[in-house]
């Protein structure tokens, strides 16, 4: 696998993406209604207690685990088995969007009918955001964390909820189409979880900065930045969990064949940008020659956070195109 690696404009900081993976909770079906559940692989020496604190935050709620998965002896759990974890015994938090550039719309499981997305809007378990090749979204987690969506990317926020009543994050994000960047605040947190899966891979972390791309091909890719992630592919033979350390990375082939942890390329210089663009129609940004990277990450910010993106693409070969940023942009 050849690396990739990202390139943006001085005012943005460099991100690179490469790489991806960890065993996600699956969606399942309760005897009564439909209900989304957490799927959890027993390891040895796992018991109910444990898993009811760490997943709910309360360890009494085990008798709750046990009748859920007709469990005969709570003593006696089967390693290598999945227990499920049901949603419904945890409370809801919310999100919100924290900032949009161009079109995205907004699709949720109440209604058929899509909204534009707008800054400050709420979000709950179950939406969807789908964006337009020219849009950038920011969408910040209860718990401070911010998700940054790419252009003609979709995701669904497929769980949102809190270890007891005022416990950490459970987040589940779906990654549909596209990529998304992960800034996690704060020191790491065991009990916190914000993970995002595609079809084939998923990453769980906890204080962190990565980011996860869906490639055309079925394949998923995810470069750590900071901290660390634990990756694990979701299909295929290999399911062993990996944690590449910071600056490194995986990628998970379509059939769930991960790949190995690579150093990612580091991020090329931006000075030899022109510091004026004055074409009123497009924004042409000249990429240096690497052989070694497969394609780019650009980025086009009016922070130097990097938080408020005006323009962004993946791109291949040695020049992005963008439509012209107003003037003074």
């Amino acid at each position: 696998m050849l690396p990739r690696t990202a390139f943006c404009i001085p005012a943005l900081p460099c991100a690179v993406a490469l790489c991806s993976t960890l065993v996600l909770p699956a969606a399942a079906q309760q005897t009564s209604q439909p209900q989304q559940v957490i799927a959890h692989r027993i390891v040895t020496g796992d018991t109910l207690t444990q898993i009811a604190q760490r997943y709910l935050g309360d360890a009494t709620l085990w008798q709750a685990l046990q009748s859920h998965n007709k469990v005969g002896s709570p003593y006696r759990l089967q390693p290598g088995s999945m227990l499920e974890v049901p949603m419904w015994l945890m409370r809801k938090a919310t999100a919100s969007v924290d900032f949009v550039q161009g079109s995205a719309q907004l699709r949720n499981r109440s209604t058929t009918a899509a909204v534009p997305v707008q800054p400050g809007m709420p979000l709950e378990e179950g939406d969807q955001l789908q964006l337009s090749p020219d849009a950038f979204v920011t969408v910040k987690l209860a718990d401070g964390s911010l998700i940054q969506v790419r252009a003609a990317s979709s995701v669904q926020l497929s769980q949102l909820r809190r270890r007891g009543r005022a416990g950490s994050l459970q987040s589940v994000l779906e990654l549909q189409q596209g990529g998304v960047d992960i800034q996690v605040p704060g020191k790491p947190d065991a009990q916190r979880h914000l993970d995002i899966r595609t079809p084939v891979a998923a990453t769980s972390v906890r204080g962190t900065r990565f980011d996860v791309q869906l490639q055309p091909d079925g394949s998923t890719t995810a470069a750590v930045l900071q901290g660390q992630v634990a990756m694990q592919s979701l299909t295929g033979a290999q399911s062993a969990v990996q944690t590449p350390p910071p600056h490194f990375g995986m990628a998970v082939a379509a059939n769930g064949q991960p790949g190995p942890v690579t150093a990612l390329l580091p991020a090329p210089s931006a000075q030899s940008l022109p510091s004026l663009y004055e074409d009123a129609q497009w924004l042409d940004i000249p990429l240096p020659a690497m052989p070694q990277a497969q394609g780019w990450l650009v980025g086009i910010s009016s922070d130097t956070q990097g938080s408020k993106v005006l323009r962004n693409a993946q791109v291949q070969g040695q020049q992005a195109r963008f439509a012209a940023l107003p003037d003074g942009g």
